[in-house]
């Protein structure tokens, strides 16, 4: 294993979470030979570096809150990040379902209002459309 490239990436996990993914990701951009994901990969979850449910909790957490994305989105992002579905599910746990509907209800009403101050016609259906595409499923 490439020592130096272990530590590089460690540091950067040290910093901010990441997933097996993300790391695969990681030493690709950093010409890591092929050979050596897997080794440096085990060796970073063994070390606690990567830790998927950990990291899946903070992509939660900061996709709903920060980027105002609604659960179906970020399950969709995650699923493209190879997070198994029990990690996923559980990690939706930690969304606040007061926030999360204040969320949508703040992006809904800011989408209304630019709509109608343009003159748009059909409000409720682009606003709608606006919520399904942030990851918010609206009823009616």
């Amino acid at each position: 294993m490439n020592q130096k490239i272990y530590n590089k990436i460690a540091s950067v996990c040290a910093r901010k979470e990441m997933c097996k993914a993300d790391a695969e990701q990681y030493l690709r951009r950093c010409n890591v030979d092929t050979s050596e994901f897997e080794e440096i990969i085990d060796e970073l979850v063994k070390n606690n570096f990567i830790d998927e449910q950990r990291f899946a909790k903070a992509f939660v957490n900061d996709s709903y809150k920060y980027n105002k994305w609604g659960v179906y989105k970020i399950t969709y992002m995650l699923r493209a990040k190879f997070i198994p579905e029990d990690i996923i599910t559980d990690s939706l746990q930690v969304v606040d379902t007061d926030e999360y509907s204040e969320i949508a209800d703040g992006l809904a009403q800011n989408k209304r209002k630019m709509l109608q101050d343009r003159g748009d016609d059909d409000v409720e259906a682009k606003v709608r459309t606006y919520l399904f595409s942030r990851g918010f499923l609206m009823e009616g």
